[in-house]
């Protein structure tokens, strides 16, 4: 057999490159790790807001929670608990404008403040590492439901034996806040 040459570059999303991270829409991609990372800092404008304890409209604060980018649902923990929030902000009738009530302020604060930990969270972009598709056997696909009162979701892993031994990988996920509409946490699981 010939010799093999390997040629790891690193693909740009952007031109002006501070760091060996790519970045796309809030994910980071960390090709030396090959693994997937989240870029989750609070907009400039509520970082201030947080720091002088001034109250933010729910506009800011519908703003700082969609600006989560989350396609697969890899933070399906995280975001679910944002939307909660604005739909509190719903339910009690904060205008667009209004600076949201001290008890929705809390849970923002303490929202924003799992920022941090959400930055720690890293998944490896191929679900099975270097194990060969000739190495795998038993490939499962098992899915998961949970509801409450609050939030509904699903949760998808893929499981397979690679030589022997069982490894299990997240796909994907997706979470929902509950309707305004009550309804029975069977009829939210279905």
């Amino acid at each position: 057999m010939g010799e093999q040459h390997s040629n790891h570059q690193s693909i740009h999303f952007h031109q002006n490159k501070d760091t060996e991270i790519e970045r796309v829409l809030g994910i980071v991609w960390d090709p030396e790790r090959d693994v997937f990372c989240f870029s989750a800092t609070p907009p400039t404008k509520v970082q201030a807001m947080l720091q002088s304890l001034e109250r933010p409209s729910k506009r800011v604060v519908l703003s700082c929670v969609m600006a989560m980018f989350d396609p697969l649902g890899l933070l399906g923990p995280f975001t679910i608990m944002g939307r909660m929030l604005v739909q509190d902000l719903w339910r009690t009738g904060c205008e667009w404008n209004d600076p949201i009530d001290d008890e929705s302020f809390e849970k923002l604060i303490k929202w924003t403040t799992m920022l941090t930990e959400v930055a720690k969270i890293q998944i490896p972009r191929s679900y099975f590492g270097d194990a060969e598709s000739n190495q795998m056997e038993n490939l499962q696909l098992h899915i998961f439901t949970d509801a409450s009162e609050t939030a509904y979701g699903c949760v998808a892993y893929f499981r397979v034996e690679v030589n022997g031994e069982v490894r299990c990988a997240l796909v994907m996920s997706r979470s929902k806040v509950a309707p305004l509409k009550m309804l029975t946490i069977p009829r939210l699981e279905l």
